[in-house]
């Protein structure tokens, strides 16, 4: 029969929404249902599926699930022979073959449907998407599965599908009903991108067809490496197979490829677009690549070849590629790395910079054979030309930068001709650079080439290379001018750098070379200087040095470096070369020297000798030297530390300098010095400057005088620590101190001495100059001080020519007390002394000389500045005993008694501690109390004399013994002197005495002890009786009262006229020594009194 029915109904609500079910069916199905045959069409809108799974004509064996169902289910003789159904279902789990495990999906949504045709099975779906529980989303898509059977044995088949993701496959690819190869290949390869419009037949079990064939597109299709299959990512294009041949025709965009057996690195292109065919014959596989363009950020080019597979090993390849642009710094990328590992990582450190164009690249041959050494079993040449290259081709060398040149590669070996470039500043004309068999985990890379440039870039390519630490660092620093030849042969074993070995020379044509450190420039430089990578070696050099030849040797032996040399210096070219250096100048004439320099790591050591005959040295006291003496001059360096070294002068036995140096980048810094003079010994081992020793004589005057120029450029000099020295003759201020020891210690910016000498002992306190006191101040505590002599001119340096412009002022403000003071051989009792410096001048603010015989005090001024100086002094001289004060000058028995006050004002040429009598000048009040002249020795007391009336007394006819006895008594004197130019003059000079009055008038000539004077004497009878009178009275008793009496009256009433009547007057000339004394007669004049009327 033939039925067709609709039934609608509603099930339990757990188990479905409204049922719609429909059918058409031919025959009786209550009684047999396999003579059945028609249509079912059923609808849920909702459905438990696990409850209704035994009911419905499910399309899968779906365990559970929820959502709605729609089925078109069609049926022959009892069994299905299609089902189309269409699902929306959740939560479902499923089991597609007995073998394999249950499969989950969060949703299933889509048409899915199968047909059974006997010998002939399809699957297929409709806009079918799926969702697993990781929330992997699968869009919709549309494919079909055709399978031929026979026995249950697959003959053949179809598949197509119009989009499939790979990727979001691999989670459920266990519980696909796919074949288990296919399975195990999709969890080894893991694909993933897009496979569009595919198809693909079959026939023949389907894991191993006959024939196939099938066509696809692919969009950013990639899988993993296996095996011999390289790791690829971001093909796109299509692709056509059968069997025996196939197409792929890529259009690609970022690509990638990982290569690590080839390439060690993953290898990515921007673009790849060309095709490559295959073909499978009885020998092999052959895959053709047609003019395939890539291009990425490193390169772009373009590859053409062919591979074939063999039946053993790796096939044959024969391949051309071209490079339009490469970047020299990502050629490692493309190197392979299984061949040449240490050239790979080479190139990788290596290439800093630079492109390269025109590459080309050839290979054919077995692979097995690659890379073709010597030619065997294939070719691999490899050809480029590269711009602007930089090479970093060895640690601790100057990269080449620059380069210009061809890169070939042929087998196994590299060749590098760089035709130009730049290393260090130096441009280079031709370098080479080869690799001759590039296998191996250290390839050996040797580089040779020459160059002429400038020393000075020679100099600079030393200092940054390990060449500078072969020759001891001896250029660092060093500046130089002139051309040279620069030739350099390398070998570098890749990735071993202590195996790295290089020789090379440097010939130097006419150089001038200045070397670190104030050595003097050489000039004229010529020689060869070889170098290698343990020894360096010359012989020799010849050069100009201060003006003179010198010849120079180069050694080394044991890691050491040992430079001799031997010249002739001209101390005329050096004080030219250093004009700027002030002690220079004091140098003349030319001397022999020799050095010798050892240089080690870590080390250098070197020492100049020289007797120093021929040279003069115009130095302060006692370093002066003529230019025949002989005087050995050593300086010797050694290094102490790895930052600090030492510094040695030796000068004869006359002095030893000791200098402790810290070494930094921008050079030495003495920081401890030890100046040993004579004898003295020891190490610098303080702070400081320290002075210590004996020597027999210093012109410190000179010393100081150079030390003033020398700070004018020595604002960083080593702090003077301290001082121990005895000097047997020292010259300061133009005096010579003997036998002096000298102790001085610093504090802060002031200093403490003890002096203990012939001439001085005590103490003294230097104070830095500060404001207020310009050129400092000493305070000095003497228990005794004696005027030193003038220093001989041996001992004294020639004198600057001097200047009528005033000149600064070096003295120091001075506080000076001495216990005992000594002038010459006379004691003069206590100095107190207090001056300061005045702009040019030296202003004496008080000046004491006490004893108990008298005191003298003065005030004034020592003007020091410009071509003549001038002391002047206003002084006040207050005298007790004259006899004992004048004793102190070496006049002991001149005056007897005559106390003294001299007032006035002095001036005379000179410093103050020398009396210069031609220009001595100023003006001069005596008052002197009673007193006697005795007899006077030669000298100043020939001035006395004068007074004395000495040379009066013995040139007088007439008697005076009565008047003089053997000495002139008075009981005071008085007067007025005025000295112009060491004339001393006086018209007011006036003695009283009890047996005379006598006026002086006139001048005399102190320098040259002459005199031009008038001299009146007045005998005194008031008071007193002459000889004629005692006479007279011892006649007559009576008359002698009368005349007595008179004489008396006459006295008192008319002024002394009877002493008047008796007054003589006399003119004095000539030397003192030996006066002229003539009387002059008398006149109304001479009454009036030319030497003035005596009262």
């Amino acid at each position: 029969g033939h039925h067709r029915f609709g039934l609608t109904g509603v099930p339990p609500a757990e188990l479905a929404e409204p049922l719609d079910l429909r059918g058409d069916i031919s025959g009786n199905p209550t009684a047999d249902w396999h003579t059945t045959s028609g249509k079912l069409y059923v609808r849920l809108d909702y459905a438990d599926v696990a409850a209704w799974r035994d009911w419905l004509p499910l399309p899968m064996p779906i365990r559970s699930g929820k959502g709605a169902l729609r089925f078109w289910f069609q049926f022959s003789s009892g069994e299905a022979r299609e089902l189309v159904a269409d699902v929306v279902l959740t939560d479902v789990q499923t089991k597609l073959a007995p073998e394999l495990p249950d499969l989950a999906l969060s949703r299933l949504e889509g048409r899915i449907g199968w047909r059974d045709d006997g010998d002939r099975k399809e699957v297929l779906a409709q806009q079918l998407s799926l969702e697993i529980p990781n929330g992997t989303h699968f869009d919709p898509t549309d494919f079909k599965l055709a399978v031929r059977a026979v026995d249950g044995a697959t003959t053949g088949g179809a598949l197509e599908f119009n989009i499939l993701e790979l990727a979001p496959l691999r989670p459920i690819a266990e519980a696909l009903p796919i074949p288990a190869q296919w399975r195990e290949d999709f969890s080894r390869l893991v694909p993933r991108g897009t496979i569009q419009q595919a198809k693909f037949e079959w026939t023949g079990d389907p894991t191993s067809p006959r024939t196939f064939k099938g066509s696809a597109r692919l969009i950013d299709f990639g899988m993993a490496g296996h095996e011999r299959l390289p790791g690829v990512s971001g093909i796109s294009g299509s692709v056509e197979a059968t069997e025996r041949a196939g197409t792929l025709q890529l259009d690609s965009h970022a690509i990638t490829l990982e290569l690590p057996r080839n390439l060690g690195d993953r290898l990515s292109l921007d673009t790849v677009q060309g095709q490559i065919r295959w073909e499978r014959g009885t020998e092999g596989t052959t895959l053709e690549i047609d003019r395939l363009a890539f291009a990425n950020a490193d390169a772009a080019g373009s590859v053409s070849g062919q591979y074939r597979s063999a039946s053993e090993g790796p096939g044959s390849v024969a391949l051309t590629a071209q490079l339009s642009r490469a970047d020299a710094r990502q050629i490692y990328r493309y190197f392979p790395a299984a061949n040449a590992p240490s050239v790979r990582e080479w190139l990788r450190t290596s290439l800093l910079a630079g492109t390269a164009t025109d590459v080309r690249m050839k290979m054919s041959g077995n692979l097995a054979e690659f890379p073709y050494a010597d030619g065997k079993g294939g070719q691999f040449q490899v050809a480029l030309k590269a711009q602007g290259v930089g090479i970093d081709y060895a640690t601790r060398w100057p990269p080449l930068a620059d380069i210009d040149g061809d890169l070939r590669i042929d087998g196994v070996r590299m060749v590098i001709d760089a035709r130009r470039g730049r290393v260090a500043g130096i441009d280079i004309e031709h370098v080479k650079a080869d690799i001759a068999d590039l296998r191996g985990p250290h390839a050996l890379l040797r580089v040779e080439g020459s160059t002429t440039a400038p020393t000075q870039q020679v100099l600079r390519f030393t200092a940054e290379s390990p060449v500078a630490e072969w020759i001891g660092h001896f250029t660092d620093g060093a500046d130089a001018s002139g051309n040279g030849t620069l030739s350099l042969a390398m070998e570098f074993p890749l990735g071993q750098p202590e195996r790295n070995q290089v020789s090379g020379d440097y010939v130097f044509s006419g150089n001038r070379l200045q070397l670190a450190g104030g050595v003097p420039a050489l000039k004229d430089l010529n020689g060869k200087l070889l170098f290698s990578t343990h020894e360096v070696h010359a012989a020799p050099l010849t050069a100009e040095i201060l003006g003179g030849p010198v010849r120079l040797t180069v050694s080394s032996a044991d890691g050491r470096v040992r430079i001799d040399g031997q010249g002739t210096a001209n101390l005329a070219q050096l004080r030219t070369e250093y004009s700027q250096e002030p002690l220079l100048t004091r140098l003349s004439g030319s001397t022999d020297w020799q050095v010798a320099i050892n240089l080690q790591k870590d080390s250098v050591t070197w020492m100049l000798d020289s007797n120093l005959k021929g040279a003069a040295v115009d130095l302060p006291v006692p370093v002066a030297k003529a230019a025949a003496d002989v005087m050995p001059l050593r300086l010797e360096r050694r290094t102490t530390d790895k930052d600090r070294d030492a510094l040695t002068v030796s000068y004869g036995h006359l002095a030893k300098l000791t200098l402790q140096r810290r070494l930094t980048s921008r050079g030495s810094v003495v920081d401890r010095a030890l100046l040993a003079l004579g004898k003295a010994a020891g190490n610098a081992d303080r702070p400081g400057l320290w002075v210590r020793g004996d020597v027999p004589a210093v012109d410190l005057d000179g010393w100081l005088a150079l030390k003033k120029q020398l700070d004018s450029g020595a604002a960083d000099a080593l702090p003077l620590a301290g001082v121990d020295v005895t000097v047997g003759a020292l010259e300061v201020f133009g005096r010579q101190l003997n036998d002096l020891r000298i102790g001085a210690t610093r504090g802060g910016d002031d200093w403490q001495l003890d002096l203990r000498g012939r001439e001085l002992a005590g103490s003294a306190r230097w104070q830095a100059p500060a404001a207020g006191q310009p050129n400092g101040r000493i305070v000095a505590r003497l228990q005794r001080l004696i005027t030193p002599a003038t220093a001989p001119a041996s001992l004294t340096a020639a004198p600057a020519t001097s200047s009528a412009a005033p000149v600064a002022n070096p003295w120091p403000a001075v506080d000076i007390v001495a216990d005992t003071f000594r002038l010459k051989d006379h004691e003069l009792g206590k100095l107190e002394l207090a001056a300061q410096p005045n702009q040019s001048d030296w202003r004496i603010e008080s000046l004491k000389l006490s004893s108990e015989d008298g005191r003298l005090e003065a005030e004034g001024w020592w003007r020091g500045g410009g071509r003549n100086p001038v002391t002047e002094l206003n002084t006040d001289l207050d005298v007790r005993d004259a006899r004992q004060y004048l004793a102190r000058f070496g006049m002991p028995d001149a005056v007897s008694g005559a106390p003294t006050r001299i007032r006035g004002h002095l001036a005379w040429a000179g410093n103050p501690t020398e009396f210069d009598y031609p220009t001595l000048s100023g003006e001069l009040h005596l008052q002197t109390g009673s007193g006697q002249f005795t007899k006077l020795d030669p000298g100043l007391g020939k001035l006395l004399g004068v007074l004395s009336l000495q040379s009066l007394k013995r040139r007088l006819t007439f008697d005076f013994q009565d008047l003089f006895g053997e000495g002139f008594a008075f009981d005071e004197i008085t007067g007025d002197v005025r000295l112009q130019d060491g004339i001393m003059k006086s018209d007011n000079l006036r003695i009283i005495g009890p047996s005379a009055r006598v006026a002086i008038a006139g001048e005399t000539d102190i320098a040259h002890e002459t005199q031009r004077l008038k001299v009146r004497v007045q005998p005194t009878l008031s008071g007193t009786v002459s000889v004629g009178a005692a006479a007279l009275l011892l006649a007559n008793p009576i008359l002698g009262a009368a005349v007595g009496a008179g004489s008396l009256l006459a006295q008192t009433v008319l002024k002394d006229p009877i002493e008047q009547i008796f007054a003589y007057e006399y003119a004095v000339a000539g030397r003192w020594s030996d006066p002229t004394v003539e009387r002059i007669a008398r006149t109304a004049a001479t009454d009036a009194g030319s030497a003035g009327t005596i009262k």
